[in-house]
């Protein structure tokens, strides 16, 4: 289950062998529910939310819905994200590779065969698949090499190895010149330069300088990094390696072996648990 966005979270309910994908009210009503062939379902952003259907190769295209679950973007792209400012972050389909933005392995899109029944690239794959942006009637905006969502008014893409910062008209306000960018949250966004990462404001200056092997975004005014959880001064707040972000003042972190804690802005191990069995799920995202 999804969370909640703009009235309607998605779910996937078990149903024979096929896994449809439907969208629920806050009462627990079902107000879009899909025939046997969708197999995900995004959270809905300014009106719209996108959905992947099964294809007979890799793992289905995917399209955009309205609210009523109409089709109003078809099938057609390999990766997709949610709309801001009018506009979505997509990869295309085709004969190329998906380059994964987490750091997770490359991807096959619909159109090509994964490697084995685990998944992978054909080895005769050598192209990167085109990125970038599309508005409301699927029409592509921009091109880049690679791109972010938009996040507060600036989406982080990449073009000629380097990455920078647009906004909704396709201009650089912060020209490209890092090596890896994150989204803006909260007024500044994670960049890497020269092996290191730091964070810039929106006029691309520096709020602190390149220090850090890793680093996340900003949440409640902390972020993750591989010191630990650090404030917009770069004052180190908790040392924690493994952690989320802090959502209305808590972050869920790993302790010891086998015991999991919240911990609040000081610090603070708020409380502390240990469950009998520990599963993946369970475990605080490690950054990359």
């Amino acid at each position: 289950m999804e969370p909640f966005s703009e009235g309607l979270a998605a779910v996937t309910r078990f149903s024979g062998s096929s896994f449809p994908a439907a969208y629920i009210d806050k009462s627990g009503n079902t107000v879009i529910e899909f025939a046997k062939g969708v197999s995900e379902a995004g959270q809905f952003s300014e009106g719209l939310a996108a959905v992947r259907m099964y294809g007979s190769v890799s793992s289905g295209k995917l399209g955009y819905i309205d609210r009523s679950g109409t089709l109003v973007i078809p099938y057609q792209f390999a990766v997709g994200g949610a709309f801001h400012e009018g506009l979505a972050a997509v990869a295309f389909d085709g004969q190329c590779f998906v380059e994964a933005r987490d750091g997770s392995p490359r991807s096959a899109p619909p159109s090509v065969p994964a490697a084995t029944s685990c998944g992978g690239v054909p080895s005769f794959i050598t192209q990167r698949c085109a990125e970038g942006f599309i508005d409301r009637t699927g029409k592509v905006a921009f091109l880049f090499e690679s791109v972010r969502d938009f996040s507060e008014g600036l989406a982080a893409v990449e073009r000629g190895g380097r990455w920078g910062f647009i906004g909704p008209d396709g201009r650089f306000l912060i020209e490209p010149r890092f090596e890896a960018a994150q989204s803006f949250s909260e007024g500044v966004a994670a960049v890497k330069h020269e092996g290191k990462w730091g964070y810039v404001d929106r006029s691309g200056s520096w709020l602190l300088s390149p220090q850090f092997a890793s680093a996340d975004d900003f949440s409640d005014d902390l972020a993750l990094t591989d010191k630990g959880y650090i404030d917009k001064s770069g004052k180190l707040i908790a040392v924690v390696k493994d952690g989320t972000a802090f959502v209305q003042g808590l972050a869920h972190v790993g302790l010891r072996a086998g015991e999991f804690g919240y911990i609040n802005h000081l610090g603070k191990i708020v409380f502390r648990y240990r469950p009998r069995i520990a599963k993946a799920s369970m475990l605080p995202y490690s950054t990359p």
